[in-house]
């Protein structure tokens, strides 16, 4: 069946799955709760498993809309078709932050923002 959680508390014991995807998700939610949403993606997944995480990248669409920025860098968007809506334009700095100690690779995404494939060992 079809189970609707939050991402900050997946309700599944730890290494249940082999994989986690989060497809254009931690970068739509403030950066303060992307950090320990990665870490429960991380928690129930698998060690030999994998996490991959894709992230957008600014582009003119994203800069049109109107928005404020938050002091951790989240974009809070005021008006328009997004209003309501977060977006933390991640650097590759800050991309280890997210797979928290794990190696992780980064992958070709034709969307031209970021994919991590974060081994979990």
């Amino acid at each position: 069946g079809l189970l609707a959680a939050s991402v900050l508390d997946v309700p599944f014991p730890d290494g249940s799955f082999d994989a986690a995807v989060a497809r254009d998700v931690l970068d739509h939610i403030p950066k303060a709760d992307a950090h320990p949403a990665a870490r429960e993606l991380l928690r129930i997944t698998r060690s030999g498993g994998c996490v991959i995480l894709t992230l957008d990248t600014p582009d003119e669409e994203y800069e049109a809309e109107q928005h404020t920025v938050s002091a951790d860098g989240d974009w809070l968007y005021t008006a328009g078709k997004w209003a309501g809506m977060a977006f933390h334009p991640y650097a590759e700095s800050e991309l280890p932050e997210l797979a928290q100690g794990h190696p992780f690779h980064l992958l070709p995404d034709s969307g031209g923002g970021w994919a991590l494939l974060i081994d979990m060992e």
